[in-house]
């Protein structure tokens, strides 16, 4: 006889008997976690690593306006 589906019988939620909340996971997950220190590393070393904080330029770049693509803006409505 084949049991329901999500009875204690089904092998498909074995290890899942005391489920929990998204926020109660994100609440273990607060509070198993800690933050890592940084560290300073060369700019050709940087690639894949994530900012420990964030960073702003001090000048626009390029200093002049630029189009990233040459080309016209039209609406559907004026053509």
């Amino acid at each position: 006889m084949r049991s329901s589906q999500n009875s204690p019988a089904d092998v498909r939620m074995k290890g899942f008997a005391s489920r929990q909340t998204v926020e109660q996971a994100w609440a273990w997950l607060d509070e198993q976690a800690a933050p890592l220190a940084s560290e300073s590393v060369p700019l050709a070393a940087a690639a894949g690593r994530v900012l420990s904080e964030p960073i702003a330029s001090p000048i626009d770049v390029p200093r002049f306006a630029r189009a990233m693509m040459d080309g016209y803006a039209v609406r559907a409505i004026d053509t």
